[in-house]
């Protein structure tokens, strides 16, 4: 009887908890979603966008422009663009997409931890990678990082899924969708990496290679029509040229590369929402601790478990191997986290859970347990939502936008600007969105020279700020002075004489 007047007070304090904890996610979720439509627009975002302009007109990659990225992202959201025109109304339509790209991530992951483990680790999933200020940060940007991921996860669930059926076909998609994802960036080609050649160490053991060959054969595909539709553009090697050798040389040639720990450093409103130590700030830092918790704890407890034990040795590997990566490289960005992101919310579910329910202990201390995770929960969840209002208060500058508006109405839609001017035709080859002095001297000795550039005919407009102007040498600054005039309600734009 005792028991019983114990228990369903505990009951129903587990009902309201759950409640309640639906409701702060719910709350939670439509922060991120604002914080990512919100957030103002990255210069990376906008080069993205300009390229698919360039696409629309005509532009070839790599042959009428220089690129280090792959533009598999740029032409799947060409439809999107050329319906709604080089306005700045389609960078929210853009964010929409991204969001609903996010979502469907969340989606593929959920179905794929509660098919490995569990519902509950695949909710306390979703709730991490809610909570993770990184994964919410980059999550919805307008990057081909973005669809590489959702290309790469839906890869993954696929190669799980067909692993556990034993199908070549659907491994055959599997392999189509991991190549397609290295094709997208070939950032991920890590992680693609490991799991192949666990696969493949795998199908050997268990004599299932013919599984192997088709996952192969998928990703052969993929690759064999990527490139045959350069080499049909007559860009196969400038494409082989920039996208291996080129960005490597980009990202060893950045002036100022942000160093890992600077990611988690405080006082970082962009990153963290808040100033000071923000909770999303503490989150940070404690998730990738939960998730080494996590993994070693699945490591152990399904350690007899055949085919979970495989599959969790590919994320664990797959863990490892990307945050060596991050270790070693030079230069790390935000967006480099989406690789590792949903694999740290993964762990870090297992290990919450396995607090909560998964270690023997007397009922009363599980109750207790229980109340403490919906309370951490809940806080976190309140400084969560704080910090993703308040990202997304760094709105675009509404000054900035005007002086582009004003000058497009300068500077027609024929006219093309040095070096760049956003939905405006090329003047040479480098994109909107790099600083011309930054990239290395190997790249740029392809290309018209600043000079050369500048005395073309149809350059009647430049974009220059004081500061791009102290590395341009100084015969091209004095055929600037000789030929254009600088405005003075707008200082960074110079308009040809006699216009």
């Amino acid at each position: 009887m005792d028991t019983m007047k114990l228990t369903i007070p505990c009951v129903r304090i587990r009902i309201f908890g759950f409640i309640l904890c639906i409701s702060v996610g719910l709350a939670l979720f439509f922060s991120a979603v604002y914080s990512g439509y919100r957030y103002m627009y990255d210069y990376d975002e906008l080069s993205h966008v300009n390229m698919m302009y360039l696409l629309s007109s005509g532009y070839r990659p790599f042959l009428d422009f220089f690129s280090i990225y792959a533009p598999l992202f740029h032409y799947a959201l060409l439809p999107v663009f050329t319906r709604i025109g080089a306005t700045m109304n389609v960078f929210p339509v853009f964010r929409l997409v991204m969001i609903g790209m996010w979502i469907i991530r969340l989606g593929v992951g959920w179905y794929f931890v509660s098919r490995l483990f569990s519902k509950p680790v695949a909710w306390i999933f979703v709730a991490v990678m809610l909570l993770d200020p990184f994964a919410v940060f980059g999550g919805m940007q307008i990057r081909p990082d973005n669809l590489m991921i959702l290309v790469f996860t839906l890869g993954f669930a696929l190669s799980f899924e067909a692993y556990m059926r034993k199908s070549k076909y659907l491994f055959l998609g599997a392999g189509f969708l991991m190549g397609l994802s290295v094709l997208v960036m070939l950032k991920i080609a890590v992680s693609a990496g490991v799991l192949s050649f666990l696969l493949f160490i795998s199908f050997i053991t268990k004599k299932r290679i013919m599984e192997f060959i088709f996952f192969a054969a998928g990703a052969i595909i993929s690759v064999v029509l990527f490139c045959f539709f350069f080499l049909f553009q007559g860009s196969l090697v400038q494409m082989v040229i920039q996208l291996v050798f080129d960005s490597k040389a980009v990202m060893t040639g950045i002036w100022y590369p942000p160093p890992l720990e600077f990611f988690y450093r405080p006082d970082n409103q962009y990153l963290y929402g808040l100033p000071g130590r923000p909770v999303t700030w503490y989150i940070a830092l404690v998730f990738p601790v939960c998730a080494l918790g996590g993994m070693f704890y699945a490591l152990f407890r399904w350690r007899k478990t055949e085919t979970k034990r495989f599959w969790i040795i590919i994320l664990a590997s797959m863990l490892c191997i990307q945050c060596a990566f991050f270790l070693v490289s030079k230069t790390v960005f935000i967006q480099y986290f989406l690789a590792v992101n949903w694999i740290i919310a993964i762990f870090a579910a297992v290990f919450i859970h396995s607090l909560v329910t998964g270690i023997r202990k007397p009922v009363w201390l599980t109750h207790i347990l229980s109340v403490l995770a919906i309370g951490v929960f809940l806080t976190a969840s309140f400084g969560s939502i704080r910090a993703n209002i308040a990202r997304g208060a760094f709105t675009h500058s509404e000054a900035e936008e005007q002086i582009l508006l004003r000058r497009w109405e300068i500077i027609d839609k024929q006219s093309s600007v040095y070096p760049y001017l956003l939905f405006r035709p090329l003047s040479q080859p480098i994109l909107y969105g790099y600083f011309i002095p930054q990239v290395p001297p190997s790249i740029r000795s392809r290309y018209p020279t600043d000079l050369a550039t500048v005395q073309k005919s149809d350059v009647r407009y430049l974009i220059l700020s004081s500061y791009h102007l102290r590395f341009i040498d100084s015969e091209t600054q004095a055929y600037i002075q000789d030929h254009f005039t600088q405005q003075s309600f707008d200082e960074e734009l110079w308009i040809q004489n006699g216009l």
